[in-house]
């Protein structure tokens, strides 16, 4: 069997391998990109995978991040990775959205706020730092927000030397389909 077979032909294996992403030190994932849609078009930037649960990617940012506002007004969107060791990509599509409801929430906030100053700025990410910022904890309790992927598709490519293979899983009715594709 291929190095690559067990993830074309059983989700569990490839689920494995997702949730493998907060344990396994240096497993793509960890730190993937993550592409939302603005108006202008795609914009790709790279996030700390923070969870996963029940297949769905949950990730901090601050609420007045321009990703927030892109997710809300376009939620489409996709996580890839790509492993170097294992030359194995990943692009995992689905719809992204703002946790307002968790019971891991208070969890992930006390994991967020531990470094207060990424969330508790005057001034929101992206633009101008006044000359004078002033970073509080109150102000990233306020600003700490999560965002989750709830995957739809997950595609995955692997390069080999005896040649590449190549799958994409898709979700309906929350079964996942495999098929197999031309590389």
């Amino acid at each position: 069997m291929s190095s690559f077979e067990h993830f074309q032909n059983d989700f569990n294996a490839v689920q494995s391998w997702i949730d493998s992403a907060l344990t396994v030190r240096r497993h793509c994932l960890r730190q993937p990109t993550v592409i939302t849609v603005a108006e202008s078009g795609p914009k790709a930037r790279t996030m700390v995978l923070r969870d996963v649960r029940e297949g769905q990617l949950f990730f901090f940012t601050d609420r007045r991040s321009f990703k927030v506002s892109e997710i809300q007004a376009q939620p489409k969107g996709c996580v890839h990775a790509y492993d170097t060791k294992k030359r194995l990509q990943i692009q995992i599509y689905g719809t992204f959205s703002l946790v307002e409801e968790s019971p891991h929430l208070v969890r992930w906030r006390s994991m967020g706020l531990q470094n207060f100053s990424d969330y508790g700025s005057q001034a929101p990410p992206g633009t101008s730092r006044p000359t004078n910022n002033i970073v509080t904890k109150e102000l990233a309790k306020i600003n700490f927000s999560v965002i989750t992927l709830n995957p739809t598709s997950i595609e995955l490519l692997k390069l080999q030397r005896d040649g590449h293979w190549r799958v994409v899983w898709n979700r309906a009715a929350d079964r996942w389909t495999p098929t197999v594709l031309v590389p």
